[in-house]
């Protein structure tokens, strides 16, 4: 994929796998390939290798999926067709989450920056989680049980209120809204 920038081609990467805006601001991120490594671009950063960003360096060098900007942090998802979901958050590194797949451009930041909804993305349909960006090391699966949803296809969430969310399932083969209230 190639992108434009204010009108002009962007001939800085060989590659350009993503482009976002941060939250409420006209400042941008972008990656891509360069002679065989990951780069991170914005509209205040002038370039960096994965390697040279404490955070990113253990990234994978392929297989971005998509972004998301908590408080500030970027927060990046890669999968690839061999490995398993990864997240990482600036400052902390990469998450493990044990999950196979995470659907695209489904991280979905809470209005306070404390939470992140994504759904898996799962032959016979995915589940929805909730991770706590506070303690990060195990993302809540929205149970099953909990919520009435048999065999959930579930879709990218929307942010009703910092604790609250919703996103739409299959139940006993029809289409519902699902409204969550996350507990301590």
């Amino acid at each position: 994929r190639r992108y434009s920038i204010d009108g002009v081609q962007n001939n800085t990467l060989e590659d350009q796998t993503s482009f976002g805006f941060l939250p409420r601001s006209k400042d941008w991120r972008m990656m891509g390939t360069l002679n065989g490594d990951m780069f991170l671009i914005g509209s205040d950063i002038l370039g960096a290798s994965f390697s040279s960003i404490d955070w990113l360096k253990n990234a994978p060098r392929e297989a971005y999926r998509s972004a998301a900007y908590p408080n500030g942090k970027m927060l990046v998802l890669f999968q690839s067709r061999k490995n398993p979901a990864a997240l990482f958050l600036e400052d902390y590194g990469q998450i493990q989450l044990n999950l196979a797949t995470i659907a695209t451009n489904s991280l979905i930041v809470s209005p306070d920056g404390r939470y992140v909804a994504f759904a898996t993305d799962a032959l016979g349909g995915g589940k929805m989680y909730v991770l706590d960006l506070k303690n990060p090391l195990v993302p809540k699966l929205v149970e099953a049980g909990e919520y009435g949803v048999d065999a959930p296809n579930v879709n990218q969430a929307i942010w009703t209120g910092n604790r609250e969310f919703r996103f739409m399932a299959i139940k006993k083969q029809h289409l519902v809204r699902m409204d969550v209230k996350l507990r301590d």
